[in-house]
Formats: C-alpha cells, structure tokens, sequence
C-alpha cells in the first residue's frame, strides 16, 4: 500500500493552484455598470452591483461561465436572469457589449424605452426575453442577424412598426412571440424562408396587408396565431391547407373575405378559430382530423348546409357556427364517437341562422349543450320538443377552477409552512411546495378539465417529477384565449426540496426546458416564487472546477492521512519488535506465575485493537440497545461487511471514499432522517431517476463526467467487496474524469438533456457553461432577489 499512496502524492503534487489574475471582462463590467445605471431598482435587488468584480462577486441575477475564455483569459456573461423585480428605466446600448451572452431575460418588469439596436451585436444570443413591460419603438433590423436566436418573446408591450425583412435570416429560430403589440403593416412573405420556425403568434396587433401565400413553405410551422389583426380585402390562402405540420390555425377578427378554408388536409389540426370576419359560400365538406377539439366559424356570412363532416370527431369540445346564413336541418349525432367522461362536455352553437327543421330527433346526452335561438325551427319548438334549445343564451366560454384541499386531509404540522400532498404514495403527507405562476399561450383545446390529469402528466415528466408531486390549484381563462394558471411543486417523499432541486427547478422554467406539447401548446413563465426556500438559497454554491478540486483534495488529504498511519504503524510494529527479541534473550522465570501470551490476553479481553463504545446508529439510522466494540467513525461511512466479519479491508476504505464521492455529487449526508444514501441514490439510479438526487451546485457538467462520477461513487459502494474497484483504478477514472471534465481550450462537451434527441450546444471560446437552452445543465440559478453562481473555476490540470 505504501507505494501505492507515494505515488498518489507524487500525482497530487504536479497539479496546479488557481490563479490569481482570473477576473471578469473589464468592458463587460463596465456594461453591467452601464446597464445598472439606465435602470431603477426600487427592491434593491441590484445593490450587489455596485460592488467587487461581477463572476468572481457573484453579482445577483448575473450567471457567467464557469471557465475563463482561451483568447482573453477573462470571465464572460452568460446570463442575465432579471426576471420580475419590479425594474424601470431603459435598456441601454451597452447591452451589445455582452457579446458572449446567451439569455436576456427582462421578463415582466416595468421597462420603457426601445430595444437599444446594439442587441444585434450579441452574437451568442439564444434567448431574448422583454415580454410584460413597457417598451416603445421599432424593432432593430440588428436582431435579424443574430445567428444562434432561438426565441424572440417580446409580447405585451408597446413596439410599434413594422417586422424587418432582416428577421427571414434567423435560421434557427423556432419561437416568434410578438403578440400583443402595436406592430404593423405587412407580414414579410422572406419569413418562408425560416426553416426551424414552429410557432407564429402575432396576434392583437395592427398588421395589415395580405396574407403571405409563401407561408405554407415553411416546413416545421405548428401554430399561426394572426387574431385581431386588419387584412381588410385580403382572403385565407389556398395553400395553408396543405400545411401538413399545423396543429392551431387562428384568424379570428381579421377582416378577412372569401371561402371559407378547406382544412381537411391538415392531418393532425386540433385547433380552428375563423370567427367574426367576413367569409361567404359553403362551409367546406371535407373530412377533419379526427384530433380537433374546436371549430369556431361563427360571425360570418356563410351559407348552405352543416356538413356532416362534424359528427363523430371523437375529441370536439365546442362547435360554433352562430351568427351565419346556414340553412337546412340541425344535426341529431353530432356527439356520436365522444366519450364522455370524465366532466367532458360538447357545446354546439347554432344560434341565428336559417336552419329549418331536425334530420332526427335531438336526444343528446346530458352533458352536450345545444343552442338554437334565432332559426325557424324554434317556431315549432312545441311540436318538436326542442324548447329547451330554443331560449336565448348567453355566450358560452369555458370557466376557471381551484382546488380546495383544506377539508380533505388533517392539518399539517405549524412549525413550516406546510401542506398536504393529496396523491402521494402516502396519502395525505406533507410537504414544503415551490409555487409557479404558468400560462398556456396557445392551447390547443377550449375547456381544460378533461386534460387536466394529462397536463399534470405532461409537466411532470418534463420537470423530472412524479405526477403526484404536481399539483394545479387554480386555473382561469384570459383573452388570447390564454390559460393562466397556479401550480405546486411538492418534494419527492420527504418534507423539504434540496437547494439544488429548487435551482434545477427555476432553470428548468427560466431556460424553457421543458418540451413543447401538441396539445398544450407554448407556455411562458409569470413568476417561479420560492417562498420559504428564499431563506436558504442564498448560500454561496460551488463551480464545476471547485467540486472537483474538492473531490481531488479530499482523496489527496485521506492519502497523505492513510500514509501518515501507515509509517506510525510500522515504527510501532517495529519498537514491539525490537522489545519482543529484547525480552526473549533475558531468561526470566518466576514459580507459582502463568506466562500468558499476547493471544491469550487478547481472546480474555476483547481484542486490544478494538475500542468499546457508546452505542451508535446502524446504516438504517437506528441505534441498538447495547454496547457494542465497533470501529469508531461515522456509520454512513463504514463498510458493511464489517458488521458480518469485524474485519475491515482495503475495500473498506473504498467503501467509505465512495460514500464521500455520492455526497459531493448529491449535497446529501450520508444518513437523515432515517434514510441511507447509498441506498437512496442506488434506488434513484435503478429507477432512472438519477438526475433527481443531483446537487446542482456542482455546476455546468458535460453529460457523460456525470454519468461516470455517479458510476465510480456506485461501485466504490458496491455491497460485495470484489466488485469494488482499487484505489489505484479510483485515480485512473478521476483522472480520466478531470480530464473530461471543461478546460479553457474552448470545446465544451456534450450535457446531460432533457430531450434524448438534442444536439450538442455550440462551440465558444467561453464554455465550461449552461449549454443550450434545448439541453439540461447543472449551473446553478438562482431565486429571486439572492445571489446567483458565476462559477469560478481554478486552471487545474492533470499530470
């Protein structure tokens, strides 16, 4: 063993210190002075600005990479997370000086001015989110230029002008989110040419124009969302029926004229709303995608019969036809095909039109509405049976709920503020929840409670959650239609979130992480409120490079401790037996007196090399009634082989080196509250879960380091003795691991994500960071109004 630990020493010696000189870009900081000053801060969130360098101060809500950058040997932005905290003032030109940032987020503050055109120097840029402020002005022909741009969410302000032909160059732009502006004239018929383009909400503004024909070029388009919009004289294109890709299709309140749209060729559209402008002729006959669940076609001048295309679509919520010249007879199936349970509902909206009598007679189920005021057929509502249809009604829209859960379970305990979890494996437990404002910008259905338990399925499994850790406590409908809503996030089987699982949490919202749905649609993030967890999240949380160098140190502190024993032990074997061969040659003998050997005594006294202790925990946690002759020590620790054969190994100490490593990696103890860590991150791992127990404040970490840290930690703990590596095998794969693990030449590794079909986040000069915002990573973001991580990392290298 001894040369073994010499030449862990020797490894140990040739790695580097840190360096003194790692600072943050001076032009960068003098930005994030610039931007400080264009802004007032009535909370004092910012004060942290005014003070120390901003990566290595950690300045609140700035998050820099976690690496120095190769070509200037300076930290960089990466972030700026300014999410509600009640801002106003401008943004200042300055911003474009962050030349390396990937996330802008001034997210519902109280922000005026314009969009300084600098943005457009932010080549990094990946995020641009000014949503729910103030801003006025034009959009920057600047913005189009940005290479990596991936979402433009700059709804519910005031920017007027036109959208720059410039925006037809953002080839990897998925989300255009301008609705709710002052935007106008033409829609520019280049952004056919975006070929990552999925969503287009552009509704309530003031476009104007024809409808770009050359839209239906684009090739992975789900959602057009163009309502309240004056094209006055312009028609619905042909051609956007043969959008295979589209999922919603709203053009409500447009002014529009000409035939109604002929769908049927869309194969997956679950969403039509052409209500309330001027279409003429029949409504087309073809067969719809039997996933819709609205038709909305009312406040039209349409004519001729209902086609008999709209029974039997087994997932319509609301038909509206109201307030057109259709003519003919009332449809008696159209529910047919449609479960309904589970409070589903069907509304049918007939009202004010010219139908005349019924193709059979009306005997829908109890929960399908039918409305037919306004049409002849009333005038026999007697004879026909149909009064009920037949009253005046007023207009029908979907309600809002909550969720009472205070008569249901027994009161928590007062000592936290806790409440119960009503679908956990232990029904009625309590937790510590984490409380989200979240809004739906374009579902894809009109009434949400028959999706609500498919919702909660849907967020959950994109928040690395059990189901039952999610729960939805009020719901309401806001113009768009919107769905805004409030959730809980309770913990997994215990009281209390970990503050890396409150971090992963916010960034799994803030870096929209979470997968798009069909069904749901785009979601937008109104506030993530910590709550209680604020208390304890403004510790300072570790880099990448500081975990590792702490796992280094520990391993290299426990060799030189092990060596250290090691030398003491042998001196001392030798001074015994050096007196052993001292005693031997002096005959001694004395009558009437046994000689007793060193076994003897030993097998009479317990053995000497053992210390009799106060009773302490087993693994499980548990302490046993009796004194026991234990190795002292911490039992999380202790290989449990030795409670089988009192005897302790050198796999005894990779045992315990192992435990060590899955604290690092879980910011667990290795025994609380009656729970063993080996097993916890055991049972995580063979449930595929292993991301759910990760400390985020290790950090940015490529994918793979992780993986293979929680690898060696496993085996290290390994029940069985054999399948435990060496020591020396322990260094080789940290080693191999440090080696893995980001470096200042640039090239970051693949992270862990979210979605199995992600790519790698690009090259930069600046890395060792979050990665992408389609990918998931380890960097800590914190809550609001605490200090976030920048992530100074020390140049180490291995040997």
């Amino acid at each position: 063993m001894l040369p073994f630990y010499i030449f862990t020493l020797l490894y140990f010696a040739h790695v580097q210190q840190p360096t003194a000189a790692q600072i943050t870009a001076p032009w960068e900081v003098n930005a994030l002075r610039a931007i400080r000053g264009s802004l007032s801060d009535p909370n004092g969130f910012l004060n942290s600005w005014n003070r120390g360098d901003p990566c290595v101060a950690n300045w609140t809500r700035v998050i820099c990479y976690n690496v120095t950058a190769k070509d200037d040997g300076y930290f960089h932005v990466q972030e700026l997370q300014l999410l509600r905290l009640g801002l106003s003032g401008t943004l200042a030109p300055e911003l474009g000086q962050l030349s390396r940032m990937k996330i802008m987020d001034f997210m519902w503050n109280k922000i005026t001015g314009s969009i300084p055109k600098e943005v457009g120097n932010i080549t990094s840029l990946e995020l641009l989110l000014v949503n729910g402020n103030q801003l006025t002005g034009s959009l920057p022909e600047e913005i189009g230029f940005l290479p990596n741009l991936n979402r433009i969410q700059i709804d519910q302000n005031n920017i007027s002008g036109p959208i720059p032909k410039s925006f037809a160059n953002l080839n990897k732009t998925k989300h255009f989110h301008m609705n709710n502006n002052s935007l106008s004239g033409q829609i520019p018929p280049e952004l056919s040419r975006l070929p990552s383009l999925v969503h287009m909400l552009l509704d309530n503004n003031n476009l104007s124009g024809y409808l770009p024909p050359e839209l239906a070029q684009l090739p992975k388009l789900l959602i057009i969302q163009l309502d309240n919009n004056n094209f006055s004289g312009s028609s619905i294109p042909p051609s956007y029926g043969n959008i295979t890709t589209l999922l919603k299709l709203s053009l409500r309140n447009c002014s529009l004229e000409g035939p109604a749209p002929d769908v049927s060729g869309i194969p997956q559209l679950g969403y039509l709303d052409v209500s309330w402008n001027q279409l003429t002729g029949p409504i087309p006959s073809g067969q719809l995608a039997s996933n819709i669940t609205t038709i909305d076609f009312s406040h039209n001048r349409l004519n001729g019969s209902i086609p008999a295309s709209f029974s039997g679509l087994p997932n319509l919520q609301r038909l509206s036809l109201d307030n057109n010249n259709l003519d003919g007879s009332v449809p008696s199936d159209v529910w047919r095909n449609i479960d309904f349970s589970g409070n589903r509902s069907l509304i049918l909206d007939f009202q004010n039109n010219a139908l005349t009598n019924l193709s059979n007679p009306l005997t829908p189920p109890a929960n399908v509405t039918i409305m037919l005021s306004g049409n002849p057929v009333c005038q026999s509502q007697n004879q026909l049976n149909i009064a009920q249809y037949c009253q005046s009604a007023p207009e029908v829209n979907p309600g809002g709920g909550s969720i009472d859960n205070s008569t249901l379970c027994a009161p928590c305990a007062t000592d936290l503020p806790l409440e119960s979890v009503l679908k956990a494996p232990n029904p009625c437990s309590c937790g510590v929840p984490l409380y989200v404002d979240y809004r739906l910008k374009s579902p894809g259905f009109w009434d949400f409670v028959p999706y609500e338990a498919q919702f909660q399925e849907y967020l959950s499994s994109g928040l690395f959650l059990n189901s039952y850790q999610l729960e939805v406590t009020t719901f309401m409908w806001e113009e768009g239609p919107r769905l805004k809503m409030t959730l809980k996030l309770f913990p997994n089987n215990t009281i209390l979130f970990n503050s890396g699982e409150v971090q992963r949490l916010r960034y799994m919202f803030t870096g929209w992480l979470i997968a798009d749905s069909d069904i749901f649609g785009p979601y937008e993030l109104i506030n993530f409120d910590p709550g209680w967890y604020e208390k304890g999240s403004t510790k300072k949380s570790l880099s990448t490079g500081a975990i590792v160098g702490i796992v280094i140190a520990a391993f290299a502190a426990a060799a030189v401790l092990s060596s250290l024993i090691t030398l003491i032990l042998l001196r001392r074997r030798s001074r015994q037996f050096s007196k052993k061969r001292t005693a031997k040659r002096i005959p001694m003998k004395i009558d009437g007196v046994k000689d007793f050997t060193f076994e003897e005594l030993s097998n009479c006294t317990n053995d000497f090399s053992l210390s009799r202790l106060a009773p302490l925990p087993d693994t499980e946690g548990s302490a046993p009634g009796h004194v026991s002759t234990v190795v002292k020590g911490t039992p999380g620790y202790l290989d449990p082989e030795y409670f089988l054969t009192h005897k302790l190994t050198d796999k005894s100490d990779v045992y315990s080196l192992g435990v060590v490593f899955l604290e690092l990696l879980t910011g667990m103890q290795p025994i609380s509250h009656g729970k063993n860590l080996v097993r916890e991150v055991v049972a995580a791992n063979q449930s595929g879960m292993i991301l759910s127990v990760v400390d985020l404040r290790m950090g940015a970490l490529p994918g793979e380091c992780v993986e293979r840290f929680a690898a060696l930690g496993l085996r290290c703990c390994r029940d069985e003795t054999d399948a435990r590596p060496s020591m020396a095998e322990v260094v080789r794969e940290l080693e191999a691991i440090w080696q893995m693990t980001p470096d200042t030449d640039g090239v970051p590794s693949e992270s862990v994500a979210m979605d199995p079909t992600h790519t790698p986040a690009s090259s930069s000069t600046a890395t060792g960071s979050r990665m992408g915002h389609d990918q998931y990573d380890m960097s800590t973001s914190d809550v609001s109004g605490s200090n976030l991580l920048s992530g100074v990392v020390p140049s180490i290298n291995p040997r």
